[in-house]
């Protein structure tokens, strides 16, 4: 991690609670979400998500 950049654990994901079988895909989406929102503030936010094997929890943002 790079000096200025901060880490977040996320340790739930109440969409997908309900779901014991989602494809890791999944994650990349919401991750595309993120970036897009990063991108569309014009500030130059980088947004990288980490997630365990099969794109399931925990998930580890960095936003530098």
């Amino acid at each position: 991690m790079s000096e200025g950049a901060f880490e977040i654990r996320q340790q739930s994901w109440k969409l997908m609670d309900d779901v014991g079988d989602y494809h890791p895909s999944c994650a990349k989406v919401l991750e595309g979400l993120f970036e897009g929102l990063a991108a569309g503030c014009g500030r130059h936010i980088g947004v990288q998500m980490r997630a365990a094997a099969g794109g399931l929890l925990p998930l580890v943002w960095t936003i530098e």
